[in-house]
């Protein structure tokens, strides 16, 4: 299944990789769904020289389970953010091993997204939000993981038209405690049939 950018070191050097597999559904030629996918990473403790495959979870009923991001907690967990309809959310606490079952973190309309934590043990997620009105959220959780704000998210950007090419967050914590998110935008343009896609940012605080 595919990787993503996103490995992550945990403060034991352990190094973890996440990768999706789908499921191939009926008989040749193969196709493949998200319907029952699972969620894996890759594991290492000995700087990437060999790995170890970890479930994460997978075949849970009704979700659609794709792309990963990962983020070391400064206290040791590991926490996965998982795409899917409503945004579900896994950890570990053993560097690792073992991760609990994906719940939901009431995140919707949020995807593609990444996870980022922030130094104050925070963790932040933007990602795009494609239905109108178009752009860029985030929400962040003070525990862990265990639990969002997603009812108060974080509006980016919400002047753009709706579009499945509203995407591509990453962010970054500034020196100064900010935080910087760049995303790739749309715009629609006189004479053009397909929309503008372009590269924009914001810088704010948490």
């Amino acid at each position: 299944g595919p990787c993503f950018p996103g490995s992550v070191v945990l403060p034991d050097d352990t190094l973890l990789v996440p990768f999706y597999a789908m499921r191939r559904n009926g008989p040749p030629p193969p196709r493949f769904t998200l319907m029952g996918a699972e969620i894996h990473v890759l594991r290492s403790t000995d700087g990437g020289c060999s790995f170890q495959q970890i479930l994460v979870g997978g075949a849970e009923e009704g979700t659609h389970m794709s792309e990963v991001s990962l983020v070391a907690h400064p206290a040791g967990r590991g926490v996965a953010l998982i795409r899917n309809p409503e945004m579900l959310c896994a950890w570990s606490d053993d560097g690792g091993l073992t991760w609990t079952r994906p719940r939901s973190t009431g995140i919707r309309d949020t995807i593609p997204m990444d996870a980022i934590g922030l130094a104050d043990g925070t963790i932040l997620c933007a990602g795009a939000h494609r239905p109108e009105p178009g752009g860029i959220r985030a929400s962040i959780s003070r525990d862990a993981g265990e639990s969002w704000e997603a009812t108060t998210p974080i509006i980016l950007r919400d002047d753009v038209p709706p579009s499945d090419f509203i995407g591509g967050p990453g962010s970054v914590q500034l020196d100064d405690g900010s935080v910087f998110t760049f995303y790739n935008l749309v715009r629609q343009e006189a004479g053009r049939k397909q929309p503008h896609c372009y590269i924009a940012g914001s810088v704010y605080t948490v």
